[in-house]
């Protein structure tokens, strides 16, 4: 109960980071707001000054009268100078912690878009970059495919080998994926052991040889599991493609790919289908 309410209710590392940031944004701002309040307070405290001096009668001794009013021009001017450099001294420091907060917010906005377990897109990434893809293929006419892929019977690889076994061919599939895509290209972990790709500018059979080619290099790689009884684990891994069509919503998109990777499984696993070829 504790790893569900964790995983799915629970506050996460992220959220704890965005409001440390918001606080310090705010104590920044607050710091900033005095340094303004109190360099208008003393532009106004000035002004006043040199209202007065203008106003100042004159007495019998014209040269005394000057020394005094240079004397205080130069007392407030000073006062003024002090306060002046202190403020260009706190906006430069709260102009160099904002950048530096911004520089972090954007670092954990860059983190709460990954799965933290095989390092590629989470599922928040790859439900906002796919809604992003279909309004530009609406818009530019140019077509991608989305290939949803799972890994055969892996629950045997987590019950037999244990969970670090399981978590160790997880990434290997993900660095699999990543390393034969292309940088437009987006890799994402859409839950458990299934993860969805997509694949702009590209038609239905040149993604079916890409992820043909995909399927045949994980399956043949054995995992190394140090820590577990087996020497290596072997796993496959089934593929189900998906081409945009007009009008398609991403609820449509992920469910034809998904129908394509039951076909896929039915017949047989390790194997890749594609809606509209045989």
């Amino acid at each position: 109960m504790n790893e569900i309410y964790n995983a799915h209710l629970g506050r996460s590392e992220a959220d704890d980071t965005n409001e440390t940031i918001g606080r310090q944004f705010e104590d920044s701002m607050q710091n900033v707001s005095k340094l303004l309040e109190t360099g208008i307070t003393q532009n106004a405290h000035f002004r006043t000054t040199l209202d007065d001096l203008q106003t100042t009668p004159t007495s019998d001794a014209p040269e005394d009268d000057f020394k005094s009013l240079l004397s205080t021009l130069i007392a407030e001017s000073q006062r003024m100078s002090v306060v002046s450099t202190r403020l260009t001294d706190g906006l430069r420091e709260s102009q160099a912690r904002v950048k530096k907060l911004n520089e972090e917010l954007e670092q954990v906005r860059k983190q709460s878009l990954l799965d933290p377990l095989t390092s590629v897109a989470n599922r928040r990434a790859f439900e906002n970059r796919l809604e992003w893809q279909i309004k530009d293929s609406e818009d530019s006419r140019n077509g991608f495919c989305l290939v949803i892929a799972d890994l055969d019977e892996f629950k045997r690889v987590n019950d037999n080998l244990g969970h670090q076994a399981g978590d160790a061919v997880l990434k290997a599939f993900a660095t699999v994926l990543f390393e034969h895509t292309k940088g437009s290209d987006l890799v994402a972990r859409y839950g458990g052991d299934e993860f969805a790709i997509i694949l702009p500018n590209i038609d239905t059979t040149a993604a079916y040889n890409l992820m043909v080619s995909v399927k045949h290099k994980f399956e043949e790689m054995r995992v190394t599991a140090a820590f577990s009884n087996a020497a290596d684990t072997p796993a496959t891994a089934s593929f189900g493609i998906a081409p945009y069509k007009s009008r398609r919503s991403p609820d449509d998109m992920v469910a034809a790919a998904d129908t394509a990777l039951s076909r896929a499984k039915l017949l047989g696993r390790n194997r890749v289908c594609a809606e509209g070829l045989s």
